[in-house]
């Protein structure tokens, strides 16, 4: 929290200054008023001065260093997206990939079109009746369906349909 801290310290400097300033004219004002010295006055006007520079200087490096901790911020921010995007491609070729090996063996098992889209809802983890009104059918269409599906891939049950992939995938 660096850069809070700096703009806490750079709002703090500048009404410091502001009632610095305001003081330090008033006091002028006044020496004016009652014929102090010249070179007291002209004292009070050096000071002043030099705290305005020093305001400006005070206020010009809180600037950049602010600026400076808001663009590195920035540039991470740029990284994480762009590493965000990569991974997200990655994961959509991992998923097309996934997606292809399984649809290969469903082709290998002679799966019927309506089989290979069960088949893929069974590994989504869809009950029967989800996937029925999904697909617009019967819960024991279904079921006779998924029936059908274990049987042409070799597995007994869904769990061991599902683990059938999970093998291949973890391999």
């Amino acid at each position: 929290m660096k850069t809070v801290f700096n703009k806490k310290i750079l709002a703090s400097g500048v009404v410091i200054f502001g009632a610095y300033f305001l003081l330090a004219v008033d006091d002028i004002i006044d020496d004016v008023n009652d014929n102090v010295p010249k070179i007291h006055i002209f004292a009070n006007v050096a000071f002043l001065i030099a705290a305005v520079f020093a305001l400006i200087f005070f206020i010009y490096f809180s600037y950049k260093e602010i600026k400076a901790e808001i663009d590195r911020r920035n540039e991470l921010t740029h990284s994480v997206i762009e590493r965000s995007q990569e991974l997200a491609v990655q994961v959509a070729t991992l998923k097309n990939g996934v997606t292809r090996t399984i649809n290969n063996h469903f082709i290998g098992w002679k799966f019927s079109e309506s089989e290979k889209e069960i088949g893929f809802l069974l590994l989504k983890g869809l009950s029967f009746k989800e996937i029925g009104n999904i697909r617009s059918t019967s819960e024991k269409t279904v079921r006779d369906q998924a029936t059908n599906i274990y049987k042409k891939s070799s597995t007994k049950n869904r769990a061991e349909f599902v683990a059938y992939f999970l093998e291949d995938l973890l391999g």
